[in-house]
């Protein structure tokens, strides 16, 4: 009976022991627990002891997996750190595995974005992708957020550089007939372009000329000069014989009794019963009658004069006689040479009422008597 006691407490005393050794085991890993440092991207699993991976879109912090942050992501497990979306992506989660491309429009222009932003004015984005939106093309415009594609600028408009909202006009002097300009042509010669946003150049009035391709308008003709023709180079002058009072009209023919010598824009009138007029002379022109006239004076200023003279003689010779001086049928010398010199006196006398005026040969030509 006694040994079968003993043979009880030595066995109460085994299973005492077992058991402390047990407590002690699980003290000992316990304790352990507490002084493991996991690796980076990796945490203490207590469902299974160790150190496991951070999962995507997690990474370590403080000894626990967190979420990656919007506009970062993680792609591969058990890793320390998130990365940021790169440029033309973004993703507005958190705890996400990787970004999102931006759609049609719209783009990412810097890392880390967690929204896309829409396309300025004067640019575009065709398709979804990671690709930024581009600058419109010179010729083209883009005038509203998020667009699509470029619009052609339509005729007599132009951009000359990329990234423009809206086209401009093409300005005066200049056209553009066509979609898509990025640059208006100067309207050529014999051409003008008064307004803006001109899709063609008109031809210059008749009248009017330009001679060289420039934006100036075209100019009217300098008086004595005329066209008849639209889109002339240059004016005619008017030819002698004839008068352009207006240069879009064909030239008049001078008047009678005048002259019109070439450029005139006016005829100029001959004045008095002996002059005539060639119509292409310069300046007007004596008439034979007029000479006749000049010499038939001349004449009877001489006869006039020799008659004078005669009279004079004779009464000098009547005073002579009565003075005794000279008989009555002596006749000095001196009294002929007195007498022609009253002639020549009264013929001079004569031409002086005549003035000269200007002649076009260079002949003598005179005013009316």
């Amino acid at each position: 009976m006694i040994k079968r006691q003993i043979n009880l407490v030595r066995l109460a005393a085994a299973l005492i022991a077992q058991l402390l050794i047990s407590t002690a085991s699980l003290m000992s890993a316990s304790d352990a627990a507490t002084c493991v440092e996991c690796p980076a991207g990796r945490v203490w699993n207590l469902n299974e002891p160790g150190c496991t991976k951070c999962p995507q879109g997690r990474c370590t912090d403080v000894g626990q997996c967190a979420r990656c942050p919007p506009g970062t992501s993680q792609a591969k497990p058990g890793q320390r750190d998130c990365q940021p979306c790169p440029v033309g992506m973004h993703q507005p989660a958190s705890g996400q595995a990787g970004c999102t491309a931006c759609p049609a429009g719209e783009e990412a222009p810097s890392r880390g974005a967690i929204n896309c932003t829409e396309c300025r004015p004067g640019f575009n984005k065709s398709e979804s992708g990671a690709q930024l939106c581009g600058a419109c093309p010179a010729g083209s415009y883009s005038d509203e957020l998020a667009s699509l594609e470029c619009q052609l600028c339509p005729p007599g408009q132009f951009s000359h550089t990329a990234g423009q909202s809206a086209c401009q006009p093409c300005p005066a002097g200049t056209f553009a007939n066509w979609t898509g300009a990025s640059a208006c042509v100067v309207c050529p010669a014999g051409r003008d372009q008064k307004h803006e946003g001109g899709l063609d150049c008109q031809a210059c009035r008749r009248g009017f000329y330009k001679a060289y391709p420039a934006v100036d308008d075209c100019k009217l003709c300098q008086p004595g000069y005329y066209n008849r023709a639209e889109g002339s180079l240059g004016c005619l002058a008017c030819p002698a014989g004839y008068y352009c009072p207006r240069p879009w009209v064909d030239p008049e023919s001078c008047p009678a009794l005048s002259v019109c010598p070439a450029g005139s824009y006016e005829p100029i009138q001959c004045r008095g019963p002996f002059l005539a007029a060639d119509k292409s002379s310069n300046a007007c022109q004596a008439t034979a009658s007029l000479y006749a006239v000049l010499s038939a004076s001349a004449i009877v200023s001489v006869i006039v004069g020799l008659a004078v003279a005669g009279y004079v003689r004779a009464w000098r010779r009547r005073r002579r006689r009565r003075a005794g001086l000279v008989d009555a049928s002596g006749a000095g010398a001196a009294d002929f040479s007195d007498s022609m010199t009253a002639a020549a006196a009264s013929a001079t006398a004569g031409n002086e009422r005549m003035p000269l005026i200007k002649g076009g040969d260079g002949g003598p030509v005179y005013s009316g008597l």
